[in-house]
């Protein structure tokens, strides 16, 4: 692949932002409703996509003392509640924490960070991060994959979900170049993000490098996911 234009911190800014402004309307999306409803048999086979990847989760052994990266407003963190004697849900975005509906949980902690900087203050059990990786620059992939060897134990495990190159084709989709999207909210204001459709593989090889055994894989059309083992154990 050729070399891509480096994100800059301003692009990265303007992501955040627009997650911030997301907040309201984001679970629109992941349930289908307003402009992202596709009809019966559209929404039936998202759905049905949406099982394969928490049967992933489920065979992913994530439990235990687990910290959960870019959580949003909460799409995955009902999940991983159900699983954790303890949870801390980070994310950047403070108004979407506060639609979390796990966060004020007693074994729930929350922390808002920016997660191009934020280090872990402790090792934990397991890490989760989904719909997130797919917005890392490509320059700054191994740093992140570095920085969850970083947060886990010896023998931790992660457990990951996002995108696939479908996602082009949502609705709010305006445009896409090189690693950069535009998007629309509903009430016509657009922003750029970071968007990079990584292979299965891609990821596995940059894990690899971080010293942590991924096997990756994507249901037919929507999810990439991937769950493993940091070494050490």
């Amino acid at each position: 692949m050729a070399s891509l234009p480096e994100v800059s911190d301003a692009e990265l800014e303007q992501q955040l932002a627009y997650y911030s402004a997301r907040a309201p309307e984001y679970d629109d999306w992941w349930h289908r409703r307003g402009r992202f409803d596709e009809g019966p048999e559209a929404n039936a086979a998202w759905l049905a996509e949406v099982d394969q990847v928490v049967q992933v989760l489920d065979a992913a052994a994530i439990t235990g003392d687990v910290i959960e990266l870019a959580a949003g407003t909460g799409t995955w963190s009902i999940h991983l509640a159900r699983r954790a004697t303890r949870l801390t849900v980070v994310d950047g975005a403070p108004a979407a924490l506060a639609r979390n509906p796990v966060v004020g949980q007693p074994h729930v902690i929350s922390v808002v960070a920016d997660l191009f900087t934020w280090e872990p203050d402790r090792q934990y059990d397991a890490v989760s991060f989904t719909f997130w990786v797919t917005h890392v620059p490509r320059e700054r992939l191994d740093d992140f994959w570095a920085r969850v060897a970083r947060t886990l134990k010896p023998g931790g495990r992660v457990f990951f979900a996002d995108d696939r190159a479908s996602a082009t084709d949502a609705p709010h989709v305006v445009a896409a170049e090189g690693q950069l999207m535009t998007r629309a909210l509903d009430d016509g204001r657009t922003a750029t993000i970071v968007k990079n459709f990584y292979e299965p593989h891609e990821l596995a090889s940059a894990a690899a490098r971080a010293g942590i055994d991924l096997t990756a894989g994507g249901t037919p059309r929507y999810f990439l996911y991937g769950y493993g083992t940091r070494a050490g154990a």
